[in-house]
């Protein structure tokens, strides 16, 4: 009888460590998913502030393309070639003058337009980037999350 209740004791013992063990393992698992959780936020964010540069540089663009069209309309209401030609037109200095201005502007929005375009390509290439790390981290939540469904419910389990 007294070697049963120390073998009772003994096992009561042992199954109270694993059950600290599983209880401490539950707090590690909690931090972990906490963890992913800010992780997720953080990622979401930075999405977010991605798709907010793309909308501005979208506009931008819009309004370079549309300045660029006014000025080859005003270039063409005068008379000019659109696009350049090597030559000058007749009707003396000014009209040079003016056809270099414009040209020297239109090159200006072209630049400008390649530019906006080209932020655009690399906010996109960013923005797919900080699409994926969400979609990693919010796997990731989601795979703790189980494993620790499945620790409480093994922990349950045992203490029953």
């Amino acid at each position: 009888r007294e070697e049963e209740r120390k073998r009772e004791a003994a096992n009561l013992a042992e199954r109270e460590g694993e059950i600290e063990r599983m209880k401490s393992a539950m707090w590690v698992k909690d931090m972990e998913v906490r963890a992913a959780k800010e992780k997720a936020e953080v990622t979401r964010r930075h999405v977010e502030e991605r798709r907010t540069e793309i909308r501005k540089l979208k506009v931008e663009l819009a309004e370079s393309k549309a300045k660029a069209e006014q000025l080859q309309h005003m270039l063409a209401e005068k008379g000019y070639s659109v696009p350049f030609s090597s030559h000058h037109h007749a009707g003396g200095e000014e009209r040079w003058e003016e056809e270099d201005r414009v040209r020297a502007e239109m090159e200006e929005e072209r630049e400008k337009r390649e530019k906006a375009e080209a932020m655009c390509a690399d906010l996109r290439r960013r923005l797919a980037h900080a699409e994926k790390e969400g979609r990693a981290a919010r796997e990731q939540l989601h795979i703790e999350e189980r494993g620790r469904k499945e620790d409480r419910e093994r922990w349950e389990k045992e203490r029953r």
